[in-house]
Parts: structure tokens; sequence; C-alpha cells
């Protein structure tokens, strides 16, 4: 795994997102990334089919101090 790929912020996320992998997958360029480590990364994006309470993700996030930001 090339784990240089991700950023303080990611790294500082690594616990918590290890939480949610019983229920989420890791997908996209991040997933890719850390596999064959040719390009840096600055997100995470998960994937799931079940349902899911997103408030409970946001008050994990905010428990450890760490900021969420909405992008488009």
């Amino acid at each position: 795994m090339h784990k240089e790929i991700l950023t303080k912020e990611q790294i500082d996320l690594l616990p918590l997102a290890g939480e949610f992998k019983k229920n989420f997958g890791l997908v996209g360029g991040t997933a890719i990334a850390l596999q064959i480590g040719h390009r840096r990364s600055i997100d995470f994006d998960l994937f799931t089919n079940k349902n899911f309470d997103n408030g409970k993700i946001r008050s994990a996030v905010k428990k450890r101090g760490l900021a969420i930001r909405k992008t488009n």
C-alpha cells in the first residue's frame, strides 16, 4: 500500500475510516492511488449500497476534532 500518497489530514482520518470499513468500500482515485502510487490524493470516496445515517458519520468526524467541508 502506498500511504505516501495521502495528506496529513487523510492519515489522521484513517482510524475513523477503519471504523466504517464494514459498511463502506473505498473507491475512486484514492483507492487506485493507494494500490499503485501514481498520484497524490486529497479525499476519500466511500461507497455503500446500504442505508446509513449521515449524522452519525458527521458526529464521529467532529468528535475527533476534524473538519467537514462540503464539496460539489
